[in-house]
Protein backbone atom coordinates (compact mmCIF):
# COMPACT_ATOMS: atom_id res chain seq x y z
CA UNK A 1 0.00 0.00 0.00
CA UNK A 2 3.09 2.52 1.08
CA UNK A 3 4.18 1.95 -2.51
CA UNK A 4 1.45 2.51 -4.74
CA UNK A 5 0.90 5.79 -2.87
CA UNK A 6 3.89 6.91 -2.73
CA UNK A 7 4.12 6.33 -6.60
CA UNK A 8 0.69 7.70 -7.51
CA UNK A 9 2.28 10.70 -5.21
CA UNK A 10 5.24 11.23 -7.54
CA UNK A 11 2.64 10.68 -10.37
CA UNK A 12 0.24 13.26 -9.56
CA UNK A 13 2.60 15.60 -7.86
CA UNK A 14 4.33 15.38 -11.72
CA UNK A 15 0.93 15.99 -13.57
CA UNK A 16 -0.03 18.98 -11.37
CA UNK A 17 3.56 20.28 -11.83
CA UNK A 18 3.17 20.50 -15.48
CA UNK A 19 -0.31 21.87 -15.26
CA UNK A 20 0.92 24.81 -12.73
CA UNK A 21 3.70 25.97 -14.68
CA UNK A 22 1.71 25.96 -17.65
CA UNK A 23 -0.17 28.68 -16.00
CA UNK A 24 1.80 30.22 -14.19
CA UNK A 25 4.39 30.50 -16.69
CA UNK A 26 3.02 30.62 -20.19
CA UNK A 27 1.66 33.91 -21.97
CA UNK A 28 -2.03 34.27 -21.19
CA UNK A 29 -2.83 34.37 -24.65
CA UNK A 30 -1.12 30.67 -24.95
CA UNK A 31 -2.91 29.43 -22.11
CA UNK A 32 -6.27 30.77 -23.61
CA UNK A 33 -6.15 29.15 -26.43
CA UNK A 34 -6.50 25.35 -24.73
CA UNK A 35 -8.81 27.05 -22.01
CA UNK A 36 -10.85 30.31 -23.14
CA UNK A 37 -11.95 30.83 -20.20
CA UNK A 38 -8.56 31.91 -18.83
CA UNK A 39 -8.55 35.01 -21.02
CA UNK A 40 -11.38 36.06 -18.77
CA UNK A 41 -9.87 35.76 -15.13
CA UNK A 42 -5.75 35.97 -16.00
CA UNK A 43 -4.64 36.56 -12.76
CA UNK A 44 -7.26 34.09 -11.40
CA UNK A 45 -5.31 31.66 -13.53
CA UNK A 46 -1.93 32.64 -12.61
CA UNK A 47 -2.90 31.82 -8.69
CA UNK A 48 -4.58 28.56 -10.09
CA UNK A 49 -0.32 27.74 -11.08
CA UNK A 50 1.20 28.82 -8.46
CA UNK A 51 -1.25 26.72 -5.95
CA UNK A 52 -0.24 23.78 -8.37
CA UNK A 53 3.10 23.79 -8.54
CA UNK A 54 2.98 24.48 -4.42
CA UNK A 55 0.53 21.68 -4.30
CA UNK A 56 2.95 19.29 -6.32
CA UNK A 57 5.99 20.11 -4.32
CA UNK A 58 3.60 19.26 -1.06
CA UNK A 59 2.86 15.73 -2.37
CA UNK A 60 5.95 14.51 -2.29
CA UNK A 61 8.82 16.86 -0.61
CA UNK A 62 7.47 16.04 3.14
CA UNK A 63 7.05 12.47 2.87
CA UNK A 64 10.50 11.82 1.26
CA UNK A 65 12.55 13.97 3.57
CA UNK A 66 10.38 13.27 6.73
CA UNK A 67 9.60 17.01 7.57
CA UNK A 68 6.09 17.73 8.44
CA UNK A 69 4.68 14.45 6.98
CA UNK A 70 1.17 15.43 7.82
CA UNK A 71 1.78 18.16 4.65
CA UNK A 72 1.04 15.34 2.32
CA UNK A 73 -2.47 15.17 3.53
CA UNK A 74 -2.99 18.53 3.71
CA UNK A 75 -1.65 19.43 0.09
CA UNK A 76 -3.79 16.12 -1.33
CA UNK A 77 -6.91 17.96 0.00
CA UNK A 78 -5.97 21.58 -1.24
CA UNK A 79 -5.44 19.89 -4.46
CA UNK A 80 -8.48 18.03 -4.16
CA UNK A 81 -10.45 21.26 -3.37
CA UNK A 82 -8.67 23.01 -6.84
CA UNK A 83 -9.53 19.65 -8.51
CA UNK A 84 -13.45 19.95 -7.41
CA UNK A 85 -13.44 23.34 -9.12
CA UNK A 86 -12.45 21.71 -11.86
CA UNK A 87 -15.25 19.35 -11.81
CA UNK A 88 -17.09 22.12 -11.83
CA UNK A 89 -16.29 24.25 -14.78
CA UNK A 90 -16.02 21.24 -16.94
CA UNK A 91 -19.63 20.40 -16.11
CA UNK A 92 -20.48 23.95 -16.99
CA UNK A 93 -19.25 23.62 -20.08
CA UNK A 94 -20.16 20.55 -20.93
CA UNK A 95 -16.75 19.26 -22.19
CA UNK A 96 -17.60 15.59 -20.45
CA UNK A 97 -14.14 14.47 -21.13
CA UNK A 98 -12.54 17.10 -18.90
CA UNK A 99 -14.62 16.41 -16.69
CA UNK A 100 -14.27 12.79 -15.88
CA UNK A 101 -10.71 13.51 -16.14
CA UNK A 102 -10.61 15.53 -12.96
CA UNK A 103 -12.78 13.53 -11.66
CA UNK A 104 -10.71 10.65 -11.72
CA UNK A 105 -7.75 12.96 -10.38
CA UNK A 106 -10.05 14.03 -7.68
CA UNK A 107 -10.74 10.57 -5.91
CA UNK A 108 -7.05 9.47 -6.51
CA UNK A 109 -6.12 12.75 -4.39
CA UNK A 110 -8.60 11.27 -2.03
CA UNK A 111 -6.90 8.25 -1.97
CA UNK A 112 -3.76 9.70 -0.99
CA UNK A 113 -4.99 11.45 1.52
CA UNK A 114 -6.97 8.77 3.32
CA UNK A 115 -3.95 6.35 2.88
CA UNK A 116 -1.36 9.19 4.67
CA UNK A 117 -4.19 9.98 6.93
CA UNK A 118 -2.28 8.52 9.96
CA UNK A 119 0.75 10.88 9.61
CA UNK A 120 -2.29 13.34 10.56
CA UNK A 121 -1.64 12.03 14.56
CA UNK A 122 2.22 13.60 14.10
CA UNK A 123 1.03 16.74 14.65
Amino acid sequence: MDTTLTVLQWVLALLFLMAGANKAFRPIAKVAELVPAASERPGFFRFLGYAEILGAIGLVLPMQLWILPWLTVIAALALGIIMGGAVQVHAKAREHGQMVFSVVVLVLLWFIAYGRWPLMTLI
